[in-house]
């Protein structure tokens, strides 16, 4: 995506955007920062420009567009502060307002991952039904095989839904003597094998009902 950042006001200004963190960091370029940390020069180069949408006749919309820095992957709620010239100073007035600029923006790959996420921060109450639905459809419908073929979490073994689901499916009591073998999705390869106890008094089950 591109022109995430943006602001409609009057034509023919220069625009420039500061962005802030829920926490009260800016960005200064390179990382969040701390407004008291920056000099009042580094909290002006901290500022992104946006570049404003003519018309095919070279009218000025008013419309100023920026794209989001590629560099910011850090998960956050953000607002964007918009003030006008070439070199707006700290406490300058200013000209508009964007919430959260990140709400519908597309990630790259793994920018979002465990350790970026902090203890607490999604809760069952914030998670839409739909969308926990549709999760839930997902790993239902998750086929074995392409189980096998990810790297995600642990290695397939023997205490996973998955080898419960192997168990039920893809085992027998024949290749291995005395075991219950469970093979993965091919029927061939063995998952693992569990010890079978016997007992030539025990009474056999006739029915279930």
């Amino acid at each position: 995506m591109a022109g995430e950042i943006r602001l409609q006001a009057t034509a023919g200004l220069t625009v420039k955007a500061l962005i802030v963190s829920e926490a009260g960091t800016i960005w200064s370029g390179s990382a969040l920062v701390a407004p008291s940390t920056l000099t009042d020069a580094n909290w002006t180069a901290s500022l992104v420009a946006c570049t404003e949408q003519d018309t095919s006749e070279a009218a000025g919309t008013g419309l100023y567009l920026a794209d989001w820095p590629g560099a910011l992957t850090q998960a956050a709620i953000y607002s964007v502060q918009f003030f006008s010239g070439a070199s707006p100073s700290p406490g300058s007035l200013s000209i508009g307002h964007q919430q959260d600029p990140t709400e519908y923006l597309e990630l790259a790959d793994e920018s979002i991952t465990a350790d970026k996420i902090a203890d607490g921060a999604l809760v069952a109450a914030a998670i839409d039904e739909s969308l926990a639905n549709r999760i839930a459809d997902v790993i239902l419908r998750r086929i074995a095989a392409n189980i096998e073929s990810s790297s995600y979490g642990d290695t397939p073994a023997r205490g996973s839904l998955y080898s419960l689901i192997q168990q039920l499916q893809r085992s027998d009591t024949t290749t291995n003597a005395g075991k219950l073998t469970l093979f993965k999705d091919d029927g061939i390869t063995e998952l693992v094998q569990l010890t079978m106890a016997s007992d030539a008094d025990a009474e056999p089950t006739t029915g279930v009902s």
